[in-house]
């Protein structure tokens, strides 16, 4: 069916930073301004009837009061700017935490709600400051979330109007795979899986300057205590070509079963402290350690398109 106002539908493509303009807000009066415009006719049928003068009074101050509230809840999202803020990775089953920087401009902002999959959260922003909304997705699946298009109204300031805007940004939060439990373990420090044996996981062969992401178990704590700087300790294993391997080709069940049987592999290698690689098909993360080696693995997990 061809809708005759296609205009009237139209949806703006995501964009990394919005300003709202007077051509996406909306207003329309909430049920209590319903109520309250029932009232109001109540009382001024009275009026006539009676013929009361405080009645008629009464009447359009409150009147003017409502339409004077329809140009203030317009002006708190009007030049309203909004940023999209940067998502920490999660595991899939868990919530997605999406930010959106809010710049108010020359004027303050009261009661600016933020509603996303069912939920809603509510910001002040003080005039000439950002200010950061919080709302969550559940992370259904591993892959790029995206949040996709949002609500930010207002009720400010009486409630009896809502003005609201649709908002898309581009902004997207990376789900891993959910690790399980049940995968292979190596039988000892000198395998792996699918992988080459390499040296024991004792072998101590020296130290070296801390790089960023290497794990905290390998920092000499005594020579840090002696005042010589942060060394790590290295030992054959991460000098070797070989290494722990995590195979795709190792492992048995569909496409989902295998991504987190290796999520669980790489997480327990991580908290060994062991150096690890990952083999997937037409993907390969070199042998490495620590931290930036987890992420990297752990994003090839969820990035991964059989």
């Amino acid at each position: 069916m061809k809708l005759p106002f296609k205009w009237m539908v139209r949806r703006a493509p995501p964009e990394k930073s919005v300003v709202l303009d007077q051509r996406r807000i909306y207003i329309l009066p909430t049920r209590q301004g319903m109520l309250f415009a029932l009232i109001l006719f109540l009382m001024l049928t009275g009026s006539i009837n009676y013929g009361l003068s405080l009645g008629f009074a009464l009447t359009f101050l409150l009147a003017s009061m409502s339409l004077v509230s329809i140009f203030h809840a317009f002006a708190n999202l009007a030049q309203l700017k909004l940023d999209a803020g940067k998502a920490a990775p999660v595991f899939a089953g868990e919530d997605a935490h999406f930010r959106v920087h809010i710049e108010s401009g020359e004027k303050g902002r009261y009661s600016i709600g933020l509603l996303a999959g069912g939920r809603k959260t509510f910001i002040d922003v003080e005039k000439g400051r950002t200010g950061v909304a919080e709302f969550s997705l559940p992370a259904k699946k591993r892959g790029l979330l995206n949040p996709g298009r949002f609500t930010l109204f207002t009720l400010y300031p009486l409630g009896l109007f809502r003005a609201w805007s649709y908002v898309e940004l581009t902004m997207n939060c990376l789900v891993y795979p959910s690790p399980s439990a049940h995968f292979p373990h190596p039988s000892g420090s000198d395998s792996n899986i699918g992988g080459t044996p390499f040296s024991g996981h004792d072998d101590f062969s020296g130290l070296r300057a801390y790089r960023p992401g290497d794990s905290p178990s390998r920092i000499a704590w005594k020579s840090l205590a002696r005042e010589r700087g942060v060394q790590v300790k290295e030992f054959d294993e991460l000098k070797g070509a070989g290494g722990l391997w995590l195979e795709w080709s190792s492992l048995e069940g569909d496409v989902e079963a295998r991504l987190s049987k290796l999520a669980g592999m790489a997480l327990d290698a991580h908290s060994e402290g062991r150096c690890f690689g990952l083999r997937l098909p037409g993907k390969t993360v070199p042998v490495g350690s620590g931290e930036a080696q987890k992420l990297r693995v752990l994003e090839a997990l969820a990035l991964f398109e059989p």
